[in-house]
């Protein structure tokens, strides 16, 4: 089992890049093969909505999703870990998803090879999970467009300043179990 693991904080050492390691270290319990990225330091253009991928079946730009768009294809799965910021996603994110537009045909089908498994997480401030729920709605949605199955979805809630997921030892252990949920072989239906 391959699998990319994206943060899509720009802060460093924040709550994301925590659940999303441990996350990658319940994977590596199973015996995954982990590679990580932290979208803030790839330099990725906006998507331009010139429509090329649809013709020549991949992103005309040259930057960073190059790289990335070879990890997915050779991933069998991704841990995707973003902050919600001002009610979305963050910018970083937003950018990373956008590209992902390249995988989807002029009929509106994926490009992606079948069977490909996601984790998403997503952290806030905010205590109440439904107050942002659109953040992880947008990316249950795009990730099963593109063909992926969602084994495990975490709205951390409640999180702050640095550390403050690494205070909460419950929150850490459900990033573990959701990586080691998607490292196994029959992962079935999405976890809670």
């Amino acid at each position: 089992m391959r699998l990319l693991c994206v943060n899509g904080s720009p802060r460093q050492g924040g709550n994301s890049e925590a659940l999303l390691r441990e996350a990658m270290k319940g994977a590596q319990a199973e015996g995954a093969r982990t590679v990580s990225v932290t979208l803030n330091s790839v330099q990725i253009r906006p998507c331009q909505g010139c429509e090329e991928c649809k013709v020549a079946g991949t992103c005309r730009q040259k930057d960073g999703m190059r790289s990335l768009y070879s990890k997915i294809d050779r991933a069998n799965g991704i841990i995707l870990a973003a902050p919600v910021y001002m009610t979305h996603l963050s910018a970083q994110t937003k950018l990373f998803i956008d590209r992902l537009y390249s995988y989807i045909t002029s009929d509106f089908k994926s490009r992606l090879a079948a069977g490909k498994r996601v984790v998403l997480i997503t952290t806030q401030g905010e205590e109440n999970a439904k107050t942002y729920a659109g953040a992880m709605r947008t990316l249950s949605t795009v990730f099963g467009w593109l063909g992926f199955k969602v084994t495990g979805k975490l709205v951390a809630t409640a999180l702050g300043p640095r550390g403050d997921a690494q205070k909460r030892k419950a929150l850490l252990k459900r990033a573990f179990d959701l990586g080691r949920r998607l490292a196994r072989p029959a992962a079935k239906g999405p976890a809670k």
